[in-house]
């Protein structure tokens, strides 16, 4: 799709101006919520494309090691793998190859996973364990950090999970809304756009395990501060929330890519570009004008890529 896409090509430049600025290069990369993993796909093949085309001095710095993403949907993970161990190979045959990095796509709730990361849980499998995964005792971070939230906001009428006698109802974290830890959803409500027809694509259009705010704190929670990067799309109908999810979770913006679908129609979805700063209290803090549907904190670098020209071509901007 057109937001994946341009989140990954964002996530790419950023991927070469981290290896420009920095000794080590990107060693590490993570995709939240990463569905069937295309956008995993396409930052992990540029990387590797980059790293192909480099000299053997500059090849050994700047080594890609790991590449994970994380999902919640089994159906989505099966297909994930499957993709994955045909354009990279599977886990096995990745071990083996000393100059290839390792891929992994992690089963599990985003949040649930990197809380269980963060603190060393002994109940931690090594598919769901990132310091597992990537062989430390330390709380992992990573350089470079990608994710493309659902777009439509859902509120849920809950239930304590001991008042249902249905096994089968589906658990969800409504710590934001409720004050609780775990409910049962008895009726979901989609504040934006209508339901899906598929159950498949259901959680990534609607926010059935959280939105831009959760996203921004999982990658807060794991990111390199300073030279890390956090490049994650979104509505722009949410641009408000992106802008006050990121200074929440102590992240600093850099940049705004906004993407106008065709000629005219004015700004379809953005691609953020965030940072953490070694001290959380420096986030950026919004000016006066920093308010309503086209805010922009100060200093922050904003680009506008058209899809479509009125004729409905291909702008020359977006092929390049």
């Amino acid at each position: 799709t057109t937001d994946d896409l341009c989140t990954a090509y964002v996530a790419a430049k950023e991927a070469e101006t981290i290896t420009s600025n920095t000794q080590h290069g990107i060693k590490s990369y993570l995709d939240l919520g990463t569905g069937n993993a295309s956008v995993l796909q396409m930052v992990t093949w540029a990387l590797l494309t980059k790293q192909r085309d480099e000299s053997n001095k500059e090849k050994q710095r700047n080594l890609l090691k790991h590449c994970i993403g994380i999902e919640a949907r089994s159906e989505a993970v099966e297909l994930a793998r499957r993709s994955i161990s045909f354009n990279v190979g599977n886990p096995k045959e990745q071990q083996q190859q000393t100059q290839g990095p390792s891929v992994h796509i992690v089963h599990g709730d985003f949040r649930d996973v990197v809380q269980s990361s963060l603190s060393s849980s002994s109940t931690s499998t090594p598919e769901s364990d990132f310091s597992k995964i990537i062989g430390t005792t330390q709380p992992p971070k990573f350089d470079l950090i990608t994710g493309t939230p659902p777009y439509f906001r859902v509120d849920f009428d809950v239930g304590s999970s001991s008042s249902s006698n249905n096994d089968d109802a589906p658990q969800v974290d409504t710590t934001t809304t409720t004050g609780g830890s775990s409910a049962v959803v008895q009726n979901a409500i989609i504040r934006q756009g209508g339901m899906p027809t598929a159950m498949q694509s259901a959680p990534a259009r609607c926010e059935f395990r959280g939105g831009i705010e959760a996203y921004c704190q999982a990658a807060s929670s794991v990111l390199q501060p300073v030279t890390g990067r956090f490049v994650v799309c979104e509505n722009w109908l949410n641009h408000a929330r992106a802008l006050k999810g990121g200074q929440e979770a102590h992240l600093k913006l850099l940049k705004m890519i906004r993407v106008e679908g065709k000629e005219g129609r004015g700004t379809l979805f953005c691609v953020y570009v965030f940072t953490k700063e070694e001290d959380e209290k420096q986030t950026y803090q919004p000016s006066s004008s920093s308010t309503g549907a086209n805010a922009k904190p100060n200093g922050v670098e904003e680009v506008t890529i058209t899809v479509r020209d009125i004729h409905g071509a291909w702008t020359q901007q977006y092929m390049d």
